[in-house]
């Protein structure tokens, strides 16, 4: 009886087995960085555009405060939706997609100084924003 010792160079079974499992342990470990990373920047992207929408009311606010003697701000909802939106001098400088929350929730001269608090809510994050206004105008020359 002859003896055929054939070419054994292929993978068994197994070996295929413990290649899948490596590789899929492998692929799941880098999906999961991806999926953290996107989370983690959908988030400060969130937080952000919170921040940024913040500054640009309160720097509207700032500015009207000390160029402006007589102006008029204040919190109410202008369109009817059941949001409350920030009105400056009769226009709206608030976005839609945000809540907000003023303290006080009007001023209408820069005669007295006012503590400001500004808080713009998002769909899971909020922010807010302290501010103490006073007026640099003088009466008189001395």
């Amino acid at each position: 009886m002859k003896r055929y010792i054939g070419n054994e160079s292929g993978l068994t079974l197994i070996e295929l087995l413990g290649v899948f499992v490596i590789s899929s342990i492998i692929l799941t470990v880098i999906f999961s960085f991806f999926t953290f990373g996107s989370n983690a920047f959908q988030k400060d992207e969130a937080a952000v555009s919170l921040q940024n929408e913040a500054n640009r009311i309160m720097t509207a606010i700032t500015v009207a405060y000390y160029s402006e003697g007589s102006f008029v701000l204040e919190q109410k909802d202008e369109n009817g939706d059941g949001k409350q939106e920030i009105v400056l001098n009769g226009a709206i400088i608030s976005e839609q997609k945000f809540e907000y929350t003023m303290t006080p929730l009007s001023i209408s001269s820069n005669v007295n100084p006012v503590e400001l608090e500004l808080t713009v809510i998002g769909s899971s994050e909020q922010i807010t924003l302290k501010t103490y206004l006073r007026s640099v105008r003088t009466n008189g020359g001395s």
